[in-house]
């Protein structure tokens, strides 16, 4: 919540492509953190901060990049067409890890339950 409305300024100070990279760099340590410390809920929303705002920070980043290397006539088409791809990969890309998740799944019994 801080990081979101926050990201439009940062990203007129620093540029475009600083912030995309800080974003993916936080990103990157957001999921390293969840996958090695996951045994406290405060572990957990810590590095849930962490992720968010490295998502901030990515995908505005990324959207400015795409408005600024696209030519001006063709930007409203490169913005929806990238948009749509983001929406249909976070529709698509629970449902895979789910099948993922069960195609992997095994029985456990522990003492005879």
């Amino acid at each position: 919540m801080v990081f979101g409305p926050a990201i439009g300024f940062i990203i007129s100070r620093l540029g475009t492509l600083k912030p995309l990279i800080l974003g993916s760099v936080l990103t990157t340590f957001g999921f390293i953190g969840l996958f090695f410390f996951h045994s406290y809920e405060f572990d957990i929303s810590v590095n849930l901060d962490i992720l968010s705002a490295g998502l901030s920070f990515a995908s505005v980043g990324a959207m400015n990049v795409i408005i600024l290397a696209s030519p001006q006539e063709y930007s409203g088409v490169n913005l929806g067409v990238s948009s749509l791809l983001r929406i249909i990969g976070c529709a698509i890309g629970p449902a895979l890890a789910a099948m993922y998740m069960k195609i992997n799944q095994t029985n456990l019994s522990v003492n005879g339950i």
